[in-house]
């Protein structure tokens, strides 16, 4: 994904990820105990290498996340038609060639307009058409969906999710964005998650774009109550 390099095999299934995340935190040789921040996909990849490292954990900061297989519900109207439309035959066309998770998907989720050399910074690992683009097409794909699959995907989001319900001596802090994308959902399911506390900032889906200091600010002060 983004300025990685791309794969000779274009496979970009969940699972090729985690492989490269976990030989990447392997590489960096970090401590023992780490804090692990995670946003959207990034929280499936996150937690289910939480899940899988329960003894590496010092806390968890987890932000619009995928915290187990998704209803289409929770989707709106618009939203739910682009992203079936992604996970059909047209799926190749409206990314692979048009770039419409770039140029229609991104600037949905942040509240703010994007600066013109910002939406170029977004888009230059995915400027040209064709493969360059199939992560983009093949992460909406594996969205775990409810009753729909993937099946490898829908089983790891509810592995995840079972383990991290019992995590009374794991800290975790929840940024919410108002309005966000997923708020309503993701507060429902994470309301009676233990040693959790939760804070909010203002923006949509990637509100890190739009409340960058104070989503910064809630972090330093989560990992301070910690390592005191």
């Amino acid at each position: 994904m983004g300025r990685s390099d791309k794969l000779a095999s274009h496979s970009y299934r969940f699972l090729d990820h985690y492989r490269y995340l976990s030989a990447w935190f392997d590489a960096l040789k970090l401590p023992e105990k780490i804090t692990v921040v995670c946003h959207d996909w990034g929280t499936a990849l996150g937690l289910h290498w939480c899940n899988e490292h329960r003894d590496r954990l010092e806390a968890i900061v987890h932000m619009e996340g995928l915290y187990q297989p998704m209803p289409w519900d929770i989707f709106t109207d618009s939203m739910r038609d682009i992203f079936l439309a992604f996970r059909s035959d047209a799926g190749e066309e409206m990314i692979l060639e048009k770039n419409m998770f770039i140029e229609t998907i991104l600037p949905l989720a942040i509240k703010r307009k994007l600066r013109q050399e910002e939406m170029d910074a977004y888009r230059e690992p995915f400027k040209n058409p064709g493969e360059d683009r199939r992560p983009l097409l093949t992460f909406p794909r594996q969205i775990p969906i409810q009753g729909e699959g993937p099946e490898e995907t829908v089983a790891i989001a509810t592995a995840y999710h079972a383990w991290i319900k019992g995590t009374e001596d794991l800290p975790k802090l929840r940024i919410v964005p108002i309005p966000g994308m997923f708020t309503e959902w993701g507060t429902g399911i994470t309301k009676d998650w233990p040693n959790h506390k939760v804070v909010q900032v203002e923006g949509s889906h990637i509100f890190q774009e739009d409340s960058p200091i104070q989503t910064g600010d809630y972090i330093k002060e989560f990992l301070s109550s910690i390592f005191k």
